[in-house]
């Protein structure tokens, strides 16, 4: 079983950013997601 400094739970744009910058500062990061990528976004919501 492999060990881990962090384990972050959610692959959002904030679990994501946390697990990428955790890595780049050497951290072993574990990103669990419970959705399958890729996801259907519906970028619409931001059109003004």
């Amino acid at each position: 079983m492999a060990d881990f400094d962090v384990i972050v739970v959610g692959a959002s744009v904030a679990g994501s950013t946390a697990a990428a910058l955790l890595g780049q500062q050497g951290f072993h990061v574990l990103l669990l997601e419970r959705a399958v990528f890729p996801r259907q976004t519906d970028l619409r919501q931001f059109e003004k």
